[in-house]
């Protein structure tokens, strides 16, 4: 008797379990998605730069802020 209605309350928490991760996804999806549009252009141009700066600009920056 207790057993068939264990089943279908099991698969009412699957489905909120479900839908919560999905909106926990989406979430953070979005929140990043804002975080880049306020992100200075500057910024951007920066990081997008890192990996191809040669040492020798990378080693004038730092002699600049000193």
């Amino acid at each position: 008797m207790m057993s068939i209605f264990h089943r279908i309350q099991w698969e009412d928490w699957q489905l909120i379990l479900a839908t919560v991760a999905l909106f926990l996804i989406f979430s953070v999806f979005i929140l990043v998605v804002i975080r880049i549009f306020k992100t200075p252009n500057s910024k951007l141009d920066h990081l997008a730069q890192l990996p191809f700066e040669d040492e020798k600009v990378v080693n004038e920056k730092q002699t600049k802020r000193e």
